[in-house]
C-alpha cells in the first residue's frame, strides 16, 4: 500500500469523525452478540444456507452503520472494516497497491462475491461449475482492467500456497525481493513444457522422456541459482518444491 491510511481488521475507527467513534463501536459491540448466535446456530456447517445467512446479517449491520455515518463514511468502514475488505485484505498479502488500486479491486471483489467460489453449491451440474469458471475468468480480466496485467499477475499468484511458501521462504533466508517471483515463473514454465510434451503425439516415449528429464534438468539448475545456495533449495524441495520431482524422472547420477 502507498502510505499508511489505516489499513485496519481489529476494530480501529480512527479514521471516523470523533464525535461517532463511540456511537459505532457501541453498535457494532451490540451487533457482535447477534454474529455470535448466528455462528453458533450453524454448527461450524458452511453450505449455501449458512452463506446466505451471513450475507443477511452483514447487510443488516451495514444498513444499521447507515444510519450513524454519512454515505462517505460508510464507504470508508466498508473498505477498511467490512467482511469483503477482510476477504480482500487477505487475498492480497504482499502486494503493493495504491489505495485506488485497492478500491477497484475492492469493488471488483464485491461485483463478483462468491460466484467464484463455492463447487460443492454446483454439484454435478455442469452448468454450474462451467459458469463458476468464467466467472473467475471475468473475475481476473476486470482486474487486469483495473490495476494492469503485471499487478494482475502478482495479485493472483499471492493467492498461490506454493507461492506464499517460496515468499516466506525468501524472506527468511534474506534473498532477494524477486526471487520468489522468478521461482515461481520457472515453475509456471516448465509446467507449461511438460503439459505440451505429452500432448505431443509425435515424440516415442523415450524421446519424451528425455525431452522431459531435460526439462527438469534446466530447471533445476534454474532454481539453484535463484536461490544461490545449495541449502536453501534443499529445504525448498523438501518443503514446497514437490514439483520439481513431478517435471519427470530424476536423470540418472554421473560416475
Amino acid at each position: 500500500m502507498d502510505g499508511d491510511w489505516g489499513w485496519n481488521l481489529n476494530g480501529n475507527l480512527a479514521y471516523l469523525p470523533e464525535s461517532k467513534r463511540d456511537v459505532v463501536q457501541k453498535y457494532l459491540d451490540d451487533f457482535q452478540d447477534k454474529e455470535q448466535e448466528f455462528y453458533a446456530s450453524i454448527q461450524g456447517a458452511w453450505d449455501a444456507d449458512a452463506r446466505a445467512g451471513q450475507k443477511r446479517l452483514e447487510q443488516e449491520k451495514m444498513d444499521g452503520l447507515a444510519q450513524i455515518l454519512s454515505p462517505q463514511e460508510l464507504r470508508e468502514y466498508a473498505l477498511r472494516n467490512s467482511q469483503m475488505a477482510s476477504q480482500v485484505q487477505s487475498e492480497i498479502r504482499g502486494v503493493d497497491l495504491t489505495r485506488a488500486q485497492y478500491e477497484a479491486l475492492f469493488d471488483i471483489r464485491s461485483k463478483y462475491g462468491d460466484s467464484i467460489y463455492n463447487y460443492g453449491d454446483a454439484g454435478n451440474d455442469a452448468d454450474a461449475m462451467k459458469q463458476i469458471e468464467q466467472n473467475k475468468k471475468d473475475l481476473q480480466a476486470d482486474i487486469a482492467s483495473a490495476v494492469g496485467a503485471d499487478k494482475a499477475q502478482q495479485l493472483e499468484r499471492s493467492q498461490d500456497y506454493s507461492y506464499q511458501q517460496l515468499n516466506s521462504l525468501a524472506k527468511r533466508n534474506g534473498l532477494p525481493a524477486d526471487t520468489a517471483a522468478k521461482v515461481y515463473d520457472f515453475k509456471g514454465a516448465a509446467e507449461a513444457a511438460v503439459k505440451d510434451l505429452q500432448a505431443n503425439t509425435d515424440l516415442t516415449p523415450e524421446q519424451r522422456q528425455a525431452a522431459l528429464a531435460q526439462i527438469r534438468t534446466e530447471t533445476e539448475q534454474a532454481v539453484k541459482t535463484a536461490f544461490g545456495s545449495d541449502k536453501i533449495y534443499k529445504r525448498y524441495v523438501n518443503n514446497g518444491g514437490w514439483w520439481l520431482n513431478n517435471l519427470a524422472s530424476a536423470p540418472p547420477t554421473q560416475n
